[in-house]
């Protein structure tokens, strides 16, 4: 192989110099002569002329000493995950968005209700009427003022949807020939400046009507009143919806 003849060559290279070193003593001590290298015929000097353990590292050239090396080890294990880095820090604010468009205005309970916009709600009592005859009622704040004032033509009963339970009689209505109001209790509809009270359920209750809050021809944009009498003395009641469009 290439590698161990450079090192036969180099351990003759070393021979040679240790026979340099090689002196004839007189019985004093003193050097009588001294061989060197052109003393000795190339090639002649093999390992058997050197002494075992005396060759090192460093009396061989780089290149050489780079021919000895053995083939790479196995990788080493694979070394400790390192601690996990700082945070970095917060990046700058973004832009502003532009502004969004203004969206509708509200309604409000302080204004009266939009013109063509209808409102409902419910409407009714429970009573014990102890005497006979005898008529009860039932008042109603509108949740905003109506566009117009309410009087007592502008309040109609509708009777044709209600339903009784065993042993209810049902209610009727001084205001049932009011064709305006065609709705139902589970939908009440209501024509332009006017409330329709729709009766779901009553028992001993006659001349269901609606009337204004206010006394005599008056009229008011506040709310309205169900009216009604009695037939006898006992339970009566009436359970209602009703709805305003304002004009």
């Amino acid at each position: 192989m290439k590698g161990e003849n450079r090192v036969r060559k180099t351990f003759a290279a070393l021979a040679a110099l240790a026979l340099v070193l090689a002196i004839t003593a007189t019985a004093s001590g003193t050097v009588r002569g001294l061989i060197t290298g052109r003393d000795i015929k190339d090639g002649s000097v093999t390992s058997a002329d050197l002494a075992n353990g005396t060759i090192r590292s460093a009396d061989l050239s780089t290149t050489l000493r780079s021919t000895l090396r053995g083939p790479a080890g196995p990788a080493g294990a694979a070394g400790a995950r390192g601690a996990t880095g700082a945070t970095g820090a917060t990046g700058a604010t973004g832009a502003k968005g532009d502004k969004g468009d203004k969206g509708d205005k509200g309604d409000s309970a302080l204004t009266a209700v939009p013109s063509g916009q209808t409102i409902r709600g419910a409407v009714g009592g429970d009573f014990d009427a102890s005497a006979f005859p005898s008529d009860w009622g039932s008042e109603v704040t509108l949740p905003m003022p109506a566009a117009n004032a309410l009087a007592d033509g502008d309040v109609a009963v509708d009777v044709a949807g209600q339903q009784q339970g065993s042993g209810q009689t049902p209610a009727t209505s001084s205001d049932a020939g009011d064709a305006a109001c065609t709705g139902t209790p589970a939908a009440p509809t209501a024509p332009a400046g006017k409330v329709c009270i729709y009766v779901s359920g009553a028992d001993n209750a006659l001349n269901a009507h609606g009337v204004s809050v206010l006394f005599g021809t008056g009229a008011s944009p506040y709310g309205f009143k169900l009216v009604w009498d009695v037939a006898h003395i006992g339970d009566t009641f009436i359970d209602a919806t009703w709805a305003y469009k304002a004009p």
